[in-house]
């Protein structure tokens, strides 16, 4: 008699044993009715989780992003799910979640009403003032934890027009006076509860900030990033000042999105939320003249609209690539004497 036939024949079965009281154990938290509280739906497993977003989701009572009758169904429900799981971390009812946090510009986000919520519900919350100076057309937003000092923050006209928002079309050129409060509003909320927020921002600013750049494919390795089929190692994240090293040499729009987008993406919030305006003027600057160089260092000024290239002056050098390493190479070799002849 061989070993197969020796064994006990329920050990050939386990695996499918095992698989069939999974999915019954699946099928009963399907049919379990959801746990109500005080009013409000109870989630305890992943499964239930799914199931409600599954309901909220076509009932064409949540913001579009979450709305699988106007979005791709199971994008919108993983959307809503992670947005019930954010507000969770933020101790806020899953319903709340849904109508307070959006995504923008891939960052989870809290509506304005919701974040305010967070610092006047927070418990150790004990007051705030705010304070509108006509004069200056400025908001001051001051806030007091328990056992703490008060703490204050401005932002006013000023700020705004600095910041090239006043510029905008939308609720900054139609609710100027609105928006500074949010803003003063955010700043002091983030310095006196960073706990109530854990990284989440303010809707009204995450709108502002300029959106990522698309990543683009490349076969170059990258900091930070696993090749596959490559034996090269992992290497580490790039550093901020790396990025901005890159960001000021690329020469045309190609460049910075091959070379700098991908990168971009790996630094962490704050450091992307420096790196983007510089970005972003690099390549308006590109766009407006493209500079060019050859192997020699010897640069040229593309015409965007001709198509037309043509030696680039110093000046113009400086101008469009905007690097002081770029414009020293310029300037020195148009200072550099005509060797056309003997005595010179």
């Amino acid at each position: 008699m061989t070993d197969t036939q020796n064994q006990d024949p329920g050990i050939q079965d386990k695996p499918a044993v095992a698989q069939a009281a999974s999915q019954a154990l699946v099928q009963q938290n399907q049919r379990r009715p959801l746990a109500m509280t005080n009013g409000r739906v109870v989630l305890t497993t992943f499964e239930e989780l799914h199931r409600f977003c599954q309901t909220v989701c076509y009932s064409g009572m949540v913001p579009p992003t979450y709305d699988a009758t106007k979005v791709e169904p199971k994008k919108a429900i993983g959307a809503a799910m992670v947005a019930i799981q954010h507000g969770a971390e933020l101790g806020m009812s899953p319903l709340s979640s849904l109508q307070g946090i959006a995504s923008i510009n891939g960052k989870p986000s809290l509506y304005g009403d919701a974040f305010w919520a967070r610092v006047v519900g927070h418990p150790d919350y004990e007051d705030h003032k705010e304070v509108w100076n006509d004069q200056r057309k400025e908001w001051t937003c001051s806030l007091k934890r328990k056992g703490k000092e008060w703490k204050s923050h401005s932002f006013g006209f000023e700020d705004a027009k600095q910041a090239g928002l006043l510029s905008k079309k939308g609720p900054w050129s139609d609710y100027p006076k609105r928006q500074a409060q949010w803003r003063a509003r955010s700043w002091c909320a983030r310095d006196v509860f960073p706990d109530a927020f854990g990284g989440v921002w303010l809707a009204m600013e995450a709108e502002d900030m300029p959106a990522l750049p698309p990543a683009v494919a490349t076969q170059e390795p990258v900091e930070g990033v696993h090749h596959f089929g490559s034996k090269k190692k992992t290497l580490p994240p790039p550093s901020l000042d790396h990025v901005l090293e890159q960001i000021a040499d690329a020469s045309t729009v190609a460049e910075l999105e091959r070379n700098v987008s991908p990168k971009l993406r790996l630094l962490s919030a704050d450091e992307q939320e420096t790196a983007l305006e510089p970005y972003n003027e690099r390549k308006r600057a590109i766009e407006a003249g493209e500079v060019l160089t050859d192997a020699s260092g010897n640069y040229f000024l593309r015409d965007p609209q001709t198509s037309e290239v043509r030696d680039a002056t110093s000046a113009e050098v400086a101008a469009e690539l905007g690097h002081s390493e770029a414009y020293e190479n310029a300037k020195r070799k148009a200072e550099q004497p005509t060797q056309s002849g003997a005595g010179f």
